[in-house]
């Protein structure tokens, strides 16, 4: 009868590690909800300021078809850069919102044409297409990113999904990014 009863608690010790983990990642999830509501709170402020301080215009020469970055200053305070790139298949927008010197939140969209803005009717007619090249017509991505102390924390597609891989190497290439505008208009 003992030894029965050691293989149950022997047993149970797995389910309730188990659940404890599940648990607990039911709480930081939550509270990445939480967070991320907080964030959209704070943008959503930002986004609804009319009256900068200054804001700086500045032309991109990160992609082949160039682009242009707009600083957004509120009292001294860099709070927001809208950077638009521009290629041939494609136009990518990048706005970063900041909290103090930090990364809170990057939405990023990406619109992808249904073809090349450099065609015209000849090309249309070489690739046997009646079709006009039309930006209504585009592909949208688009991402929202949330930050908390530098860190990418939570990743949301343009359908509402929670995208959860490949989470520290986008928050890499968006802090990269972000230094390389910044650094254009020394605003950090």
């Amino acid at each position: 009868m003992a030894a029965n009863h050691k293989s149950n608690s022997a047993g149970t010790f797995p389910v309730i590690f188990l659940m404890i983990i599940l648990f607990s990642a039911k709480n930081i999830s939550a509270q990445q909800i939480i967070n991320a509501r907080s964030i959209d709170k704070m943008v959503t402020a930002i986004d609804r300021q009319n009256s900068w301080t200054k804001t700086d215009t500045i032309p991109l020469e990160l992609s082949l078809e160039g682009g242009f970055a707009v600083f957004y200053h509120k009292e001294g305070q860099l709070q927001k850069i809208a950077a638009t790139y521009y290629g041939e298949t494609y136009r990518e927008e990048k706005i970063y919102y900041l909290s103090g010197r930090k990364l809170l939140f990057v939405l990023e969209k990406t619109y992808h044409y249904n073809y090349p803005i450099t065609y015209d009717s000849a090309d249309l007619k070489a690739v046997h297409s009646n079709e006009e090249p039309d930006l209504k017509r585009s592909t949208v991505l688009k991402q929202k990113n949330y930050f908390s102390n530098g860190h990418l924390f939570r990743k949301i597609d343009e359908t509402g999904a929670v995208i959860t891989n490949h989470l520290k190497a986008d928050e890499n290439k968006l802090i990269h990014d972000f230094n390389n505008i910044s650094r254009i208009n020394n605003s950090l």
